[in-house]
This record gives C-alpha cells, structure tokens and sequence, in this order.
C-alpha cells in the first residue's frame, strides 16, 4: 500500500510540472547549459569515438540558441575521429520554429523549418546529474532510439532539436541502427557539465545575409548527400588512377 502511495505522489508531482512548463507564458529565467558531446560509431568490425566537443544551450522558455563553444583537446588516440559543427541554431519554442546556420563547400545556407513534435514516454526513475535531480523520458523515432534526462523546469528545452519535455535536458543519449551489412550502430551522447542562470544574456536570431541559401532541412539533407557522395567519388577515382 505504501509503494502504491508513492506511486501516486510522483505521479501528481509531474502532473504539477507539465501545468507549471506549459501553462506559464512568461518567465524571466535564462539557462545556459553546458554539454560534453561524443559520439562512438560501432560496427562488427571496429568501434571509434570522435573527440569530445562542447555545446552551449542559452535558453528561456520561447527562445533558444545553440551553438559549439572552442575548448582545448588533447588526445593521442588513433581510434578518435574529429568532428564540427559551429552553425549557430535559434529555436523560436512559442511558435515550434528554428533557424539553423550551416556551411558547405564554398556556400552558406540558413535552415528554415518546424520543429517536430516529439512523443515522450517519461517514467517515474531519477537520478542526480551535476547536483540536480533529473527524471528519464525515452523516444523511438526513425530507427533512433533515445533517452534523456531532463530537470523539471518551466523551460522546455535541450540539446539541438530537442525539446517538449516539461524542463530542460541535462542528458541525452541517441542511438541510430544503420541496418547495414555491417551493422552499424552510432551513439551520439551530451552530457551537461555545467549549468547555470544567465539572465542578461541575449539570445540571437541568425541574420538571412545577401549570398546566403535559405532551405529546408530536407532539401539540406539531400544538398549534404550530394556533396559528400562528390567528394567519396573524387577520392576514389584519384586512388584508382594511383594504382
């Protein structure tokens, strides 16, 4: 009977939290989140892990930017793998709205499109992430399966595209199977290392400049294929020449 009580009192403790995130319009409070990002890729041949970069998450409760911060790494491993992306991203989270920033080749473009509604399953488990108390939510979308740890918050937000839980991801770990030949599995973990209110910070809205492509994430993500099938091709065609 008592676990049944218990049951029952988290369960309108996060009833509480939902009224609280979405029902409150306005709010003062800034966060500024930092995360650890590293992603391994595994195969059934071998496993690598790029070298740990960090984001930066400034967020109320309609806004957002996201974007990577330079840190100093230093690593001697063959088995790391660079990776970068400094395209600043701005999520409008009142209107489900974002702006990405990207470069390829020799042309920027800016990402325009909606952010997708997100069907979280949260549970009742916890934990105790850089001194906050966290609970766990899980997604299965488009062959990805993930997990986040969020801080109750009436700012409902996180890591690039992320958001709809009711508080702010401090974790986040996504699991996408390649279905391949080989097997593939690629995690991409951020883990907050530091978190904080920063209320005179601003929030920036990239800038549409004069030479920049505006597009879709779709027609991005098609552009991106494009180009590195190029790239893959020119390689392979100079290393055939070669031999």
């Amino acid at each position: 009977q008592l676990l049944h009580l218990s049951k029952k009192y988290i369960n309108v403790i996060f009833i509480f939290f939902f009224s609280q995130a979405f029902c409150q319009k306005v709010v003062d409070t800034i966060f500024k989140v930092e995360y650890e990002n590293i992603i391994t890729i595994e195969d059934d041949k071998k496993k690598s892990s790029s070298i740990p970069v960090y984001f930066e998450l400034i967020t109320s409760n309609r806004e957002s930017n996201f974007k990577q911060i330079e840190r100093v790494i230093n690593t001697q491993s063959s088995t790391y793998f660079f990776q970068s992306d400094k395209g600043l991203l701005y999520k409008d989270l009142i209107e489900k709205k974002y702006l990405k920033e990207e470069d390829l080749g020799n042309k920027k473009y800016l990402i325009k499109d909606d952010l997708l509604a997100l069907k979280w399953s949260i549970s009742n488990k916890d934990s105790i992430i850089i001194n906050e108390k966290v609970f766990l939510a899980t997604l299965e979308k488009d062959n990805k399966s993930i997990k986040a740890w969020f801080k109750p918050s009436e700012i409902s937000n996180g890591p690039y595209l992320y958001n709809g839980l009711p508080g702010v991801i401090l974790y986040l770990e996504e699991i996408f199977y390649h279905k391949d030949e080989n097997n593939t599995v690629e995690k991409q973990i951020f883990k907050a290392v530091d978190i904080k209110d920063v209320n005179n910070k601003k929030i920036k809205i990239p800038e549409e400049r004069k030479n920049t492509i505006i597009v879709s994430k779709k027609e991005m993500e098609f552009l991106k294929k494009e180009y590195y099938d190029k790239q893959m091709n020119y390689f392979k065609s100079k290393s055939e020449v070669k031999n």
